[in-house]
C-alpha cells in the first residue's frame, strides 16, 4: 500500500471510530431531545389527547381510549444517519473544507432530523387514530421506506452543497472584475 493509501485509510478509520465514540456519548441526550420535540408537536395537534414525555418515551392518552406508548430506541433516532453524514467532510475541496464541510453536513443533518421527526410523528398519529397495530405497521413498513428516502435526500443535499462550483476568484479570473468605462465621443 502506498503512503497516500495508508494516510487515507488511517483518516477513514479515525473518522469511523470518532463517529462511534460520539454516538455512544450523545445518543441518549439526543433521543431525549427528539422525544421532547415529538411530544411538543403532538401537544399542539388537535384530537391527540394528553401527551406525556418520560425519558425517551412518548405516551399519548386519547380520551376514552387505551394509551399508546412509543419508546425512541437508538435505532429510531436520527443520530446515526446524521453522524454518518460526517463522511461528507473529507470530500470538501481543500481550501474550503471548513466552510463547505460544515454547511454540507449541517444541511444534510437538518433534512435527516426533520424527516425522522416526521416519520415518528406519522407513526404515532397512525397509532393514535388506528390503534397500536397501525403504529407498528406504519413504523416498520412505510416508516422504514420513508427513512431510506430522507437519508438519501439528506446525502444529496449535502453533496450538492459540498460540490457546488466555486465562484471565480477575481485575482485569477481572465475577465476584469470591473467593466471599463465607456467614453462617449461626439
Amino acid at each position: 500500500m502506498t503512503a497516500a493509501g495508508r494516510a487515507a485509510l488511517t483518516r477513514a478509520v479515525g473518522l469511523v471510530l470518532g463517529i462511534v465514540v460520539l454516538f455512544s456519548l450523545i445518543q441518549e441526550p439526543f433521543r431525549l431531545l427528539e422525544a421532547r420535540l415529538l411530544g411538543a408537536i403532538l401537544r399542539v395537534l388537535p384530537r391527540t389527547g394528553e401527551v406525556v414525555v418520560v425519558g425517551p418515551s412518548v405516551v399519548v392518552f386519547p380520551e376514552g381510549e387505551v394509551y399508546i406508548r412509543a419508546v425512541l430506541l437508538p435505532s429510531c433516532s436520527s443520530l446515526a444517519p446524521v453522524l454518518a453524514m460526517a463522511v461528507l467532510w473529507p470530500l470538501a475541496p481543500r481550501g474550503q473544507r471548513l466552510r463547505r464541510g460544515v454547511r454540507a453536513v449541517g444541511l444534510a443533518a437538518v433534512v435527516i432530523a426533520v424527516g425522522n421527526l416526521l416519520r415518528l410523528l406519522l407513526s404515532l398519529l397512525a397509532g393514535r387514530w388506528f390503534g397500536v397495530g397501525a403504529l407498528v405497521a406504519f413504523h416498520d413498513s412505510v416508516g422504514a421506506a420513508f427513512s431510506y428516502v430522507y437519508v438519501v435526500v439528506g446525502l444529496l443535499v449535502g453533496l450538492r452543497t459540498l460540490l457546488a462550483p466555486s465562484p471565480p476568484d477575481p485575482a485569477t479570473s481572465p475577465v476584469p472584475a470591473v467593466a471599463p468605462k465607456l467614453v462617449e465621443v461626439s
